[in-house]
């Protein structure tokens, strides 16, 4: 059997290493998270037209926040609901809860309203 020598990292350049770094994340404010739940309750799980609708329009959300993030986030607060957990000092009132219980899986959403 051949040993090969083990590979060497290349070194990047300051400008390079820029793009390697992971983005600083931030906790999302209450006023974040409700507005995240009222808009998937008309859009549903568009996360694109989701973020564009809270950043541009409503000026609402952290522009930093990427369409992944705002998924992200969602799954989060369905998992919480439905695991029955707090969600770091926000509350919602029962009738949400009830929603996004029953409509707020993203993959039940897509076989309910097809594209």
């Amino acid at each position: 059997m051949i040993r090969r020598p083990p590979r060497s990292t290349p070194l990047y350049s300051s400008a390079a290493s820029d793009v390697y770094k992971r983005q600083q994340s931030r906790a999302w404010s209450e006023i974040e998270v409700k507005s995240l739940i009222d808009e998937y309750m008309t859009v549903g799980p568009r996360w694109a037209r989701l973020r564009s609708i809270l950043v541009d329009e409503k000026q609402v959300l952290d522009p930093s926040r990427t369409n992944v993030d705002i998924k992200d986030k969602w799954r989060n607060i369905y998992n919480a609901v439905k695991k029955e957990k707090s969600m770091r000092g926000i509350t919602l009132d029962d009738s949400t809860k009830i929603y996004i219980r029953d409509f707020g899986d993203p993959k039940m959403q897509k076989e309910r309203n097809p594209r």
